[in-house]
């Protein structure tokens, strides 16, 4: 019941620290955000992806490849949010010149693309971590649980940032932030109904996170490259990313 939790908990600290500061203030979500994108592509590759792809079912293999093209169709919609798409040097808290004043234009079109784009993303994410990963065990060994976690700070910060360019209505923000936060939680308990001894059922898990390793796969190496200014190699943040992946190996 913890993880339920804390997935309610982290978002929400995320979203309101946005709400209270501009985002240029908060440089230090660069390295968070590189660091759980480190820890999420090891937890991947170490854990979620052998424990899908371990009976060579081609139809998990092919859902890899649907969950990676999936987030980046969903990418579109949201803005990049998932990755923490920010960079803290231009106004809007972007340096890769992207006219960021569509913000103010597209309003509502923007707010629902967001909300749409990670709710989805966060309903899949959900899935896995009741299974192999299950969240009755200790959490801080439950790798899939800390990699999502650890992603949830930097994504809702990201999200209410951009979501408040294009609303100035902090009630409203509040609204979404809520329906933001409760996806995961939903997935999880969608996932641990699905992880059963019932093989129809293990199989559509099985699909889930297949789908869910190839969207980890998508934003993780995206945190990579966009964390870096005009992707030139960021020794800083180099070693943020390798520190996520080391917690992996040794937790």
């Amino acid at each position: 019941m913890m993880a339920y939790w804390w997935m309610l908990v982290i978002p929400l600290l995320g979203g309101l620290l946005a709400l209270m500061v501009k985002p240029n203030q908060v440089k230090l979500l660069q390295l968070l955000l590189t660091v759980s994108g480190g820890y999420l592509f090891a937890t991947t590759i170490l854990h979620l992806l052998p424990e899908n792809l371990h009976d060579g079912n081609t139809l998990a293999k092919l859902f890899v490849l649907i969950g990676f093209f999936l987030q980046m169709i969903l990418e579109k919609m949201s803005e990049g949010v998932e990755h923490g798409h920010l960079h803290f040097d231009a106004p809007y808290g972007h340096d890769h010149g992207h006219d960021h004043s569509h913000y103010h234009k597209k309003g509502g079109l923007l707010t629902f693309g967001i909300l749409f784009s990670l709710g989805i993303h966060s309903f899949i994410e959900g899935i896995p971590i009741n299974g192999p990963f299950a969240t009755d065990s200790n959490l801080l060994t439950n790798h899939l649980f800390m990699g999502v976690v650890l992603h949830k700070f930097p994504t809702a910060f990201a999200m209410i940032t951009v979501i408040k360019q294009a609303t100035k209505n902090n009630y409203q923000n509040l609204i979404l932030l809520g329906v933001y936060m409760i996806m995961t939680p939903v997935g999880m308990m969608v996932g641990k109904f699905l992880y059963s001894s019932n093989p129809e059922t293990n199989t559509v898990f099985q699909l889930f996170s297949a789908a869910a390793a190839g969207s980890f796969l998508h934003i993780s190496t995206t945190i990579f490259f966009e964390s870096t200014h005009n992707h030139n190699l960021n020794v800083t943040k180099l070693i943020a990313a390798f520190l996520g992946a080391i917690l992996v190996l040794l937790t």
